[in-house]
């Protein structure tokens, strides 16, 4: 189980969670790292710090646009959508997922929620690979810099409490809500969420990865 808490966290809350009960009128531009809560069309309510948008309202959907540029560049510049990769990076272990695209500066591996994708920054030192290879494959090291110019997926970006970043795809969001700080209750409220959804969802994230994936951390 403890090799699979940080997917867990991503599934930040599961659905039936209340809101904070200070959250705002819905608003469209919070400040950067300012508390939000996220009422999906799906009816369930995320919370975290607001680390902000990315991509644009295109009229294409994004693996429309995606495969257009990869076109450019040829398939082998860069991973299909929908492809395995192991993430290795310094200092931390290597993660697993399916290629959901980029955003901005960062690569996004899907979870067991189809509507959180893992944000994994892209530093000098961090390795891409297929999951069934052993090595970076040598077409992606040689056009690696290109990636900084593929599109980015049209999402809003929240901080876990544990310091996760993930991606919320615009077109599943209903409502923005943010939340005021210095109450107890709302700090509470922040905290407790996180908990309890790792409790509810800790059995079947956990289960999801191990089913989707053979090795989950490598």
């Amino acid at each position: 189980m403890r090799l699979f808490m940080p997917f867990v966290v991503t599934v930040v809350l599961i659905g039936g969670l209340a809101a904070p009960p200070a959250a705002c009128a819905s608003i469209t531009a919070p400040d950067w790292n300012e508390p939000i809560v996220l009422k999906l069309k799906d009816g369930r309510q995320l919370s975290g710090r607001y680390h902000g948008d990315v991509g644009f309202p295109e009229n294409v959907d994004y693996a429309e646009r995606y495969e257009a540029w990869l076109d450019t560049f040829g398939p082998q510049a860069a991973p299909a959508l929908g492809e395995s990769l192991v993430v290795a990076r310094p200092g931390a272990p290597p993660i697993r997922g399916p290629f959901r695209g980029f955003a901005e500066g960062g690569l996004l591996l899907g979870t067991a929620d189809s509507c959180l994708d893992l944000v994994v920054p892209l530093g000098n030192h961090v390795e891409v690979r297929r999951a069934a290879e052993e090595a970076p494959d040598s077409d992606w090291l040689a056009a690696r810099k290109l990636w900084n110019s593929a599109p980015s997926a049209y999402a809003i970006v929240l901080q876990t409490t544990d310091g996760i970043r993930v991606a919320i795809p615009r077109t599943v969001i209903a409502k923005l809500s943010t939340v005021h700080e210095g109450g107890g209750d709302v700090a509470a409220g922040l905290v407790m969420g996180v908990f309890i959804g790792a409790l509810i969802g800790g059995a079947l994230a956990a289960a999801a990865w191990a089913s989707a994936f053979s090795h989950a951390m490598i």
